[in-house]
């Protein structure tokens, strides 16, 4: 009986000899599994989000290096070592795959990015076992960039964030947003028309009281609104420019005509910015692009001509009366470059070129509030501020109104001719905008407005949404995941 026993035992040890590989190798494709699964959730987010990025950055023609970046900071860097080889990150537009490539979208095809995430891993048990050293773990996103909201109340409550009255809204391309909760967060009283590809509101709606949805309906409202969840401030990408440092302030007021240039003092004098205020009549002043401490408009009836480029304004909001316009009486106000008016009485749209005004945190707002201004403003076309004509830094709530400013039922400012093409963002003020535009081809025809602010009054205006200037794409996107 002792030897028999001593036989069997001997068994278990060699039967558990050759199911010991088989053990391992069980216990290795689990162990490689798991971690491949987890890898391919990592590579897989990595190429979403550099899908999206690249989207975001195809109006700009730097969709690769945007999608390579994202990639980069979700842990997947183009050409960087795995230790089983190199990563690579593909980025195609249009996309070499699927349905949106040039044979089965041949209209469409140039508005995606795809990119493509090929990361080699090296494997455990089953490197030891002999079965694989490495894989491949590949992710693969296509995104696409389409044209979004045209006028949005960042508010997340209050009532009339949007308030109309006597405007034209026609903006059958792009969208209207209201993110206030409040029953009342759109408001509309006098004769209006609003056209639009939606028109979406967080707050109102049936049942909740004084919504609107007893005065926005078709044929007044097209299409009637709907309830959406909030959504993110639309121009939220947008990086502030990088103003010159200000140390000293050199006071220059203006009482002939000449030409101001801020680069060409600040390279004299380092450190300096101007002070402008024009105080004379009838002259034309010439402003060249840069940083300025802040511009003040008192003469009557000057020509003020902004030279294409970026207008920086730091200027502090304790000094009184410090705006960018501000006009008393009669302002002639030219914004000149390719797309821009020599004069009043010229058309201004269409060309390349044009200008951005951007307002720091401790800058003035703006002010166009007196009677009879000729105004001809267009946003640049081209370039990381391509469609913003002015940006107001998002840590400055100081209110800007353009056309006059509306208090309650009062209105000051009247019978200002104004073209004013471009984005109006003022992501954390409340911006009154008043008697622009013309809609049809003449002096102060606006091919296109934005306006991004935290509350929006709209009184008596005319709105478009024809983006030809900027090659069809308005700088506000939604940009989604396609695959």
């Amino acid at each position: 009986m002792l030897s028999r026993r001593k036989s069997q035992g001997g068994q278990t040890v060699v039967l558990f000899a050759f199911a010991l590989p088989v053990l391992l190798g069980f216990v290795g494709l689990a162990t490689d599994i798991g971690y491949l699964e987890l890898t391919k959730r990592l590579v897989q987010t990595a190429a979403d989000a550099g899908a999206v990025a690249g989207a975001i950055h195809l109006p700009y023609g730097n969709w690769t290096a945007g999608a390579q970046a994202a990639t980069a900071a979700n842990g997947f860097t183009n050409g960087a070592s795995t230790g089983a080889g190199s990563i690579v990150v593909s980025v195609n537009n249009p996309p070499l795959t699927g349905p949106h490539t040039v044979a089965n979208d041949p209209v469409n095809n140039m508005n995606y990015v795809e990119v493509i995430v090929q990361a080699p891993q090296p494997t455990f048990f089953l490197s030891a076992i002999g079965i694989t050293s490495s894989t491949t773990v590949t992710g693969r996103a296509v995104a696409t960039s389409t044209q979004g909201d045209c006028i949005f109340a960042l508010a997340s409550s209050g009532a009339a964030t949007l308030d109309v009255t006597l405007g034209d809204i026609n903006a059958p391309k792009c969208a209207i947003i209201v993110d206030s909760n409040n029953s009342s967060a759109l408001t509309l009283s006098g004769a209006y028309k609003i056209t639009a590809s939606q028109i979406g509101v967080v707050g109102g709606g049936l049942g909740s009281g004084t919504g609107w949805t007893s005065n926005c309906k078709n044929p007044a409202c097209t299409p009637n609104p709907v309830n959406v969840p909030a959504l993110p401030d639309p121009l939220g990408y947008l990086s502030a420019p990088t103003p010159a440092t200000c140390l000293v302030i050199d006071h220059l007021t203006v009482t002939t005509t000449q030409t101001v240039d801020p680069t060409s003092e600040q390279s004299q004098h380092p450190n300096h910015c101007y002070d402008v205020n024009v105080t004379a009549s009838g002259i034309t002043v010439t402003f060249k692009p840069g940083t300025y401490y802040d511009i003040t408009v008192e003469g009557f009836g000057p020509t003020l001509v902004f030279q294409t480029g970026l207008y920086i304004i730091v200027g502090t909001t304790n000094a009184s009366g410090h705006c960018i316009f501000t006009t008393p009486c009669s302002l002639s106000l030219t914004g000149v470059g390719a797309t821009m008016c020599g004069a009043p009485s010229t058309t201004c749209h269409g060309g390349t070129g044009g200008v951005t005004f951007y307002l720091g945190s401790g800058a003035a707002s703006i002010e166009v509030n007196g009677i009879g201004n000729y105004i001809n403003l267009a946003a640049q076309t081209t370039g990381p501020y391509a469609g913003i004509l002015f940006y107001q830094d998002r840590n400055n709530s100081t209110n800007a109104c353009f056309g006059g400013c509306k208090t309650g039922n009062t209105l000051t400012g009247l019978l200002n001719n104004m073209q004013l093409e471009g984005a109006l963002y003022f992501p954390s003020a409340a911006l009154t905008f008043s008697g622009c535009c013309q809609n049809s081809p003449g002096n102060y025809y606006t091919a296109y407005e934005i306006l991004v602010a935290k509350t929006i009054t709209f009184f008596l205006d005319i709105f478009n949404d024809d983006y030809s200037s900027l090659g069809g794409d308005s700088p506000v996107r939604r940009t989604l995941l396609a695959e």
